[in-house]
């Protein structure tokens, strides 16, 4: 079998992150021949890491930017060369699917949804475009039931039940289970405070907003990491920097150490406008981090009844929670193996197989 793997870039999103994962694993298996195939190479956080282990990466690099219709004429002559091709995040997702309009009727398409929504949902010509671009693929994967349920909702093609599927997300339970504390003074951080950490792109649907003017209403000694890059970066730093709490706030980018900074951490919080089934948020949980989310599609669904859910941007409500688990050291214990105990169901090697099965 020749697969290739189809996404925008390598970046330090959620997707990104499932690719790297999914990458590691199916290198050892000698029935399949893949290489990842990327529009943009920029910012490839997990590029070099898997070229070192052997795994081929293609570029198609466009000065015009990801949303260049061109890439579909690019996408045509590469695709050619595979029997299976699976493409991600949209806008990759809608040129391997009109892509595959132009290609032999033997080659197999699949494509993951990721998400519950997206700025395309509610829009009648969207709606005609997703349904004929979503037609091409043979197998749709939505991450969780609720994400499924949406796309089957919103898009009009045949043989749904032939070709929609779940398979969760799943992370290296292992490396986040076993992984070591970072240590507090290398942040400039104290033993008496009250670490906050959230893993995400900076991005406007993960509302970092609100997590951050709920620390102004906290007292001093709580402190916010958070991890990752994204386009938002300068506009937090300033809204910080109005709020006065700029020093109370650390802006780490990307970084590997993720899983010990979590373990160094007291509390794991994910801020988002809507998930699909969030890695960051299963990373938090099987750090044994208590988490706190918004109560929003994607996040509700997996949260509720395990951490803790806050009203989506009641930044009173999100600040009496984080207190809450701040101060209550056996509430924060429970909710911490409640957390560890749910984060057992996402298993990568169970993800993989099951992708391998589909690809098969």
């Amino acid at each position: 079998m020749k697969l290739a793997i189809v996404n925008n870039d390598l970046g330090s999103g959620g997707a990104e992150k499932l690719i790297y994962d999914m990458a590691l694993k199916l290198k050892n298996d000698k029935l399949i021949k893949f290489d990842i195939v990327l529009l943009n190479s920029k910012n490839a956080v997990y590029k070099k890491d898997l070229e070192k282990e052997g795994i081929n990466i293609i570029s198609l690099d466009s000065k015009f930017g990801i949303y260049n219709p061109l890439y579909i004429l690019k996408l045509i002559k590469i695709l050619r060369n595979y029997n299976v091709v699976h493409g991600h995040v949209f806008p990759s997702q809608y040129w391997v699917g009109l892509a595959a309009k132009f290609l032999p009727k033997n080659i197999k398409f699949i494509t993951t949804e990721h998400s519950t929504t997206n700025g395309r949902r509610g829009k009648k010509l969207f709606k005609y475009l997703d349904s004929f671009v979503y037609d091409s693929y043979h197998k749709i994967i939505g991450i969780t039931s609720n994400v499924k349920y949406n796309l089957d909702e919103w898009i009009v093609i045949k043989d749904k039940d032939k070709r929609f599927r779940v398979i969760e997300n799943g992370i290296d339970l292992k490396k986040y289970n076993k992984a070591i504390a970072r240590k507090r003074e290398d942040f400039g951080l104290k033993e008496d405070d009250i670490i906050l950490t959230m893993i995400a792109r900076l991005s406007n649907h993960k509302d970092h907003k609100t997590l951050i003017r709920s620390m102004k209403e906290l007292p001093s000694n709580y402190k916010l990491l958070l991890l990752g890059e994204g386009e938002l970066k300068e506009e937090l730093i300033k809204l910080t920097e109005e709020l006065k709490i700029r020093n109370r706030i650390q802006f780490l980018g990307f970084r590997k150490d993720g899983a010990e900074i979590l373990k160094m951490s007291d509390i794991g919080v994910l801020s988002s406008n809507f998930e699909g089934l969030s890695l960051s948020a299963i990373e938090v949980m099987a750090s044994g981090c208590p988490l706190i989310a918004s109560r929003v599609s994607g996040l509700e669904e997996m949260v509720d009844g395990i951490g803790v859910l806050y009203d989506h941007k009641n930044i009173n409500d999100l600040k009496v929670k984080i207190l809450k688990l701040g101060t209550d050291l056996e509430y924060r214990k429970k909710i911490q193996q409640n957390c560890i105990k749910k984060s057992k169901e996402y298993c990568l090697e169970k993800m993989v197989e099951k992708y391998k099965e589909v690809y098969k």
